[in-house]
């Protein structure tokens, strides 16, 4: 049952007495959503209720609204597994995406397990009790055995935003600055001259959406990035829609193909150099933006990356979007640092200016400081939670915090790959503490340590913005990051539940008399 969404009130201090459940989810995006699928095919007999902080769902692809916003993963992987995506293309704008995942909440009966605005801002674990207590910004509370947080790994609050001197000088004279993540609704950008600041998928995505519309559109960015051309029509679903097989079989068919190909991109990737493999990629960038419409001396200076493939997350160009701005003439590049803004544009500190009517500041996001608990305030036995202090179990667990899953998905595949893996992990814990009688799963790190992790192989700026922040690694399993979808598979859904660095134990006895499912 999602509970009846009733708060009754203690007679002592008249608190909200807090809704019970099994499983709290914090989060209705694409995450929380998945996990709602998994909790009720995987576990039907459980208690489940989605806490969502806005007013609807959808996540990132609720909220950022900026022109062009679309999927930098192929959508057969990046939608759900059980789920299939209706469409022969790929990469699918923020609007598809956002009617995919309202369809799977109704089709999937999960309507009644979300509670809109509900902004979990404190979470506190009782070890007597052998259960989290949450409470909302509105002053709503709820109980859980478990909880599972479906967060995303950015503050949906505000993104990276650098100081730029002069930005007062530029605004006072009838310039615009806008931050991708705080769109404003109804921006005209018609005929006016637009600089874009970034190079990462958010700048790739604005500059060939917007250049049809500005008068010109000039990408400024510091150094460049791998962006990759690929035809928006996958060939395998193409064929398989065209021969009228079922939406499922066509699902079936192209995550099939798409599972080979990450297989033999991972084989052959192994046996080039780094050099080599960054040499592909630019030449695939090459071909996308021929000499004609670029100088040799122009091209290297804009599309050669000072990082190796896969350091920063690839970029994708649909059809070649990007490329064909720049063919066309409607949009240009510039790759420089920036000295200051002024009354009319941008000063680069090679002396050349950028004059525009319309900055975007796609510098990026910025990643949670209490990762993975976004803007919870987390306590263990009344210890407040700080994340630098625990280590990472199998990449979806935190020591010394009990009854507590995370979900984060890859970073060099699609997202909701992980998703489903550590969902039904998740459902693996769960059913294998109820079959055993174990009330609380706890990490420990072993007395021996578990050592340092290997250096990571992500170059991010927002990801080492805030690596000193974050919970740690360790140096072998089951205590090491989660790169591969392959062998993923074998740790979370194969490998026994109970392991050396997972400690489970039974109710305190006051809390035992009523047992966990009676109980909540």
């Amino acid at each position: 049952s999602a509970g009846t969404g009733v708060c009754s009130y203690g007679p002592r201090d008249m608190e909200p007495v807090p809704e019970p459940f099994d499983v709290v989810v914090v989060g209705a995006g694409i995450s929380g959503i998945g996990a709602a699928h998994h909790l009720r095919t995987r576990w039907p007999d459980g208690s489940f209720v989605i806490l969502e902080r806005r007013a609807t769902f959808g996540g990132t692809w609720d909220l950022f609204r900026y022109p062009g916003v679309r999927s930098d993963s192929d959508m057969f992987t990046f939608g759900y597994e059980h789920r299939p995506w209706p469409s022969a293309k790929p990469i699918a704008p923020a609007a598809e995406i956002r009617d995919y995942l309202g369809r799977t909440i109704v089709e999937g009966g999960f309507s009644d397990h979300i509670r809109y605005g509900q902004h979990v801002v404190r979470a506190e674990w009782s070890s007597p009790e052998a259960s989290w207590v949450l409470e909302c910004e509105n002053g709503a509370r709820y109980k859980c055995w478990f909880l599972f947080a479906c967060t995303g790994y950015y503050n949906y609050d505000r993104g990276y935003e650098p100081e730029f001197p002069g930005a007062e000088s530029f605004v006072a004279n009838g310039g615009c600055i806008v931050h991708p993540q705080r769109w404003p609704e109804g921006l005209d950008y018609a005929g006016k001259r637009v600089a874009i600041i970034g190079s990462g998928a958010t700048a790739i995505t604005l500059l060939p959406a917007m250049a049809d519309q500005a008068a010109h559109v000039t990408l400024v960015q510091r150094s460049p990035s791998y962006i990759v051309p690929a035809p928006n029509s996958d060939p395998v679903a193409a064929a398989a829609i065209q021969e009228g097989k079922s939406p499922e079989e066509v699902h079936r068919s192209v995550r099939e193909q798409k599972a080979k190909d990450m297989q033999n991109i991972e084989t052959y990737g192994a046996l080039m150099t780094a050099e080599q493999r960054n040499a592909l990629f630019i030449s695939f960038m090459r071909l996308a933006l021929p000499e004609k419409h670029m100088s040799q001396e122009d091209f290297t200076r804009h599309f050669t990356p000072g990082y190796n493939l896969w350091e920063q997350r690839l970029c994708v160009s649909p059809d070649a979007d990007f490329f064909r701005a720049l063919r066309r003439k409607k949009a240009s590049m510039v790759t420089d640092h920036i000295e200051a803004f002024d009354e009319n544009g941008i000063r680069l500190k090679s002396g050349n200016h950028v004059a525009c009517d319309i900055i975007v500041t796609a510098t990026g996001l910025q990643l949670h400081e209490n990762m993975p608990m976004a803007s919870m305030k987390v306590s263990v036995d009344g210890k407040p939670y700080v994340a630098s202090t625990h280590r990472l179990y199998k990449d979806c667990m935190l020591s010394e915090v009990p009854n507590f899953m995370f979900c984060r998905g890859y970073f060099q595949a699609s997202w909701t790959l992980k998703v489903d893996l550590v969902c039904k992990y998740l459902c693996r814990l769960l059913a294998h503490m109820r079959a055993t009688g174990a009330a609380v799963a706890c990490p420990r790190v072993p007395a021996g340590g578990i050592g340092e992790p290997p250096a990571m192989p992500v170059k991010a700026n927002y990801v080492l913005r805030t690596l000193h922040l974050t919970p740690r690694y360790g140096a072998e399993v089951p205590w090491l990051p989660l790169f591969s979808y392959q062998h993923d598979q074998q740790l979370l859904l194969e490998a026994p539940v109970a392991d050396a660095g997972l400690e489970f134990s039974s109710a305190p006895a006051a809390a035992r008399e009523e047992g966990p499912r009676a109980r909540l």
